[in-house]
């Protein structure tokens, strides 16, 4: 008899985050190939992959990880540079799709880390398996859904180091540092996340009054500073080692790097730059640019309003001959995103009114973790004067939807109740989400349907 809940405890294990990962992967890899054409930002991804695949040298105001990801996977597929049309639609977007998909399993693991009870945990993630944002911007040739996942995932070995014994838990800190490396060197928002594995690992010390050891030191420089640093250096020499030729980037670097171009009105055979030289011309140009980026778009948004999803952004219109429109948006499901605001404003009343009792012990790292990740993920954008939109929102939002389920974690109630709540919240998400479904998969509707779910005019 004692067995048996043991068996069922350790079937749980493996099949719920196998369950959500299968879940995630239906949702995001239906009809992956609608429309096959270039939505949105899509056009940049094909462009930069083809350049891959030709040597042309371009520019983009990102890390190359990210891109040359998409290009091994091109080349793996055996597109050339020539065919990074339409025709390639569907085959570049299953990258970023499985890369969605994970999120889902991983973001539950990231809870269970945190001392938080499966239901919960299973909760949380049914919530980002059914958020419009996160499964649109992984449906398409796009980083984010790549980036999302190696910050997740990086944050989620963290905090299972901490769980562990001392002598084994470098070598989780190692694949921290190497996850946090490759966000990194896909967009440099993920350094956020970096910073607060820092900011944590180094206050374990002083909090729990942990000797520090020369060994110690070595090793915490060594797997979350030396190793992403190695990554995002590598990123670099494989992206000049492919870029060999002239290409429409050119403009963006000095003569002298251009000297180094086949085809280039610089070239010299004879020409000698570092990488260190290369190095550093790309990222200062890299730094300048986004700094230059001032472009109006007619779906930016302020960085105050994401919590209330106030603008999304339209990124495709279809017209057919019934008269009706498909059209696709990245539109965040407003169950979760507003839940998950009314969260992280829960908690931290919760913290102020009960700060002595609130939450229980076993809960304060996950809290002060999901907090300060959260923070750190979104509110410096408050000092970006660059236009910006929803999508720089998604760390954090989904930060705020572990938030929420670390509240309901610390909530008392019995068995029974912990079902009821769990049920309902998975319920009305997965509504909301059937509702609002032609918006993220560029259903047909008509113009009454379309208008029926412009629930606010600025959704327009």
């Amino acid at each position: 008899m004692r067995q048996q809940p043991a068996r069922y405890k350790q079937f749980l294990r493996f099949a719920l985050p196998l369950g959500l990962f299968c879940a995630a992967l239906i949702t995001r890899f239906w009809n992956l190939g609608y429309p096959n054409e270039t939505v949105f930002d899509e056009t940049y991804f094909r462009v930069f992959t083809s350049n891959y695949l030709s040597g042309s040298h371009f520019f983009d105001i990102h890390p190359p990880f990210g891109k040359l990801l998409l290009a091994g996977w091109a080349s793996i597929l055996g597109y050339t540079s020539s065919q990074m049309d339409t025709t390639a639609a569907t085959a570049l977007r299953v990258l970023p799709a499985l890369a969605g998909s994970a999120i889902v399993p991983v973001f539950y693991l990231l809870l269970r880390s945190l001392n938080i009870r499966r239901l919960w945990a299973a909760t949380g993630a049914s919530l980002l398996l059914f958020d419009g944002a996160l499964l649109v911007q992984s449906r398409l040739t796009l980083l984010d859904s790549m980036l999302i996942l190696f910050g997740l995932a990086g944050l989620a070995l963290f905090a299972y180091s901490r769980r562990i014994a001392p002598n084994k838990a470098w070598v989780i800190m190692a694949g921290t540092g190497l996850l946090m490396g490759m966000g990194s060197s896909i967009k440099w928002t993920c350094l956020a996340m970096l910073g607060t594995v820092w900011l944590f690992h180094l206050s374990d010390y002083v909090r729990r009054r942990i000797q520090l050891s020369l060994k110690s030191a070595a090793l915490s420089v060594l797997t979350l500073a030396i190793l992403p640093a190695t990554i995002y250096v590598c990123s670099f020499l494989v992206h000049f080692s492919v870029l060999t030729n002239t290409g429409d980037g050119d403009a963006f670097m000095p003569t002298q790097f251009q000297a180094t171009l086949n085809g280039s009105p610089y070239f010299q055979p004879d020409a000698k730059v570092s990488f260190w030289q290369k190095f550093y011309w790309a990222n200062k140009e890299m730094y300048d640019a986004n700094r230059r980026q001032f472009t109006q778009h007619p779906y930016q948004s302020t960085w105050y309003s994401w919590p209330a999803m106030w603008r999304p952004i339209s990124y495709w219109f279809g017209s057919f001959a019934d008269g009706r429109n498909g059209r696709i948006y990245l539109f965040g499901n407003p169950v979760v995103w507003w839940g998950s605001s009314l969260a992280v404003l829960a908690v931290l009343a919760l913290m102020a009114l009960r700060w002595r009792k609130w939450p229980p012990k076993r809960l304060h790292f996950g809290l002060v973790l999901l907090l300060v990740a959260y923070a750190v993920n979104y509110l410096p954008f408050s000092q970006i004067t660059r236009p910006m939109f929803l999508y720089h929102y998604l760390f954090a939002m989904a930060l705020a939807v572990a938030l929420g389920m670390l509240a309901l974690e610390a909530a008392p109630m019995n068995a029974r109740r912990r079902t009821m709540v769990a049920t309902t919240i998975i319920g009305i998400a997965a509504a909301s989400f059937l509702f609002f479904s032609p918006l993220m998969y560029g259903g047909e509707l008509t113009e009454a349907q379309y208008h029926l779910r412009l629930w606010l005019p600025s959704w327009q």
